[in-house]
């Protein structure tokens, strides 16, 4: 099942009513008094269906750039200025909440959080898996923190009546103080002292990590795609070039013994449709099992 050339998928309303229901403890911490929601990726309604039930007496606005969709305004958010909404004429505090669109490597959604935080101190999106990375938020406006996240069920969607299925997360950012900051600060480590590992990505330079007898692997591992990432590969007449490989060797015989019993699955999942983990993902899960450089036993 593909998603149309407006990359939409809609929400269901349960879920969007879960999402707002997140909102009240928040917006009293952060004091805000009178509130006008801005709903820029309106679609098929859902957040608007929910902010009508929680807030029937606030202010909504719509966007999107659909024609067919249910928003007040039929325009393109993020070339939007705030006349086109009429926002230049609300003098209630701005709340920005939706499903944006993603696009490829989460583009779109975080062009998204960023023009949103021209109009409002405060965005609670659904954005893709992707924004639990560094790599993704070193790409939202500085000034920003992340007070509020939350993994939604990956069937917390409808595509041509039927569900999709996308791990995500639902986000609140904001400029206000008065929250702890969950925002990654720096980027996340790619090595760890106990393990070396190599990266085959289907390019011929890297294809040299295939032979074992140079690069003493232990074992190989799929990095990226619909494969089998129970699989442990150790002997390299069983590797395929068209499959990309994460390569493991160990300093010691117990770190084999851990790294094999890692969930690559598991890591795998935490790509928003096509599955794939890399080294930063391994060194993650490896130091918050068995810890990292200050903290490592071999027992």
């Amino acid at each position: 099942m593909k998603k149309d050339y407006l990359d939409r998928f809609y929400t269901k309303d349960s879920v969007a009513e879960d999402c707002v229901g997140s909102l009240p403890k928040i917006l009293k911490v952060l004091d805000y008094k009178e509130v006008c929601f801005l709903e820029p990726s309106a679609g098929g309604g859902s957040f608007l269906r929910a902010l009508k039930k929680k807030y029937p007496q606030n202010k909504i606005i719509s966007c999107d750039i659909d024609k067919d969709s249910v928003s007040q305004y039929k325009v393109d958010f993020l070339f939007s200025q705030k006349r086109d909404l009429g926002i230049n004429k609300i003098k209630e505090d701005i709340v920005v909440i939706g499903n944006p669109p993603f696009g490829k490597r989460s583009r779109l959604a975080i062009d998204f959080v960023n023009k949103a935080m021209e109009y409002s101190d405060l965005v609670a999106f659904i954005v893709p898996i992707q924004f639990g990375k560094w790599s993704v938020q070193s790409k939202l406006r500085k000034d920003l923190k992340m007070i509020y996240q939350k993994e939604l069920p990956s069937n917390s969607f409808i595509l041509s009546g039927k569900d999709y299925q996308v791990r995500t997360y639902f986000q609140i950012w904001t400029k206000r103080s008065g929250m702890k900051n969950l925002r990654l600060t720096g980027r996340p480590p790619i090595k760890h002292p106990d393990f070396d590992m190599f990266l085959y990505n289907n390019t011929q330079e890297t294809l040299k990590y295939f032979d074992k007898s140079v690069f003493k692997w232990d074992f190989a591992v799929p990095r990226q795609g619909f494969y089998n990432y129970k699989e442990r590969i150790e002997d390299q007449r069983k590797l395929k070039k068209n499959i990309q490989w994460m390569f493991f060797r160990s300093i010691e015989k117990i770190i084999k013994k851990r790294l094999l019993s890692l969930d690559y699955e598991k890591l795998a999942r935490k790509n928003t449709t096509i599955p794939g983990f890399g080294k930063a993902d391994v060194v993650e899960e490896y130091s918050s099992k068995w810890g990292g450089i200050n903290q490592m036993k071999l027992c």
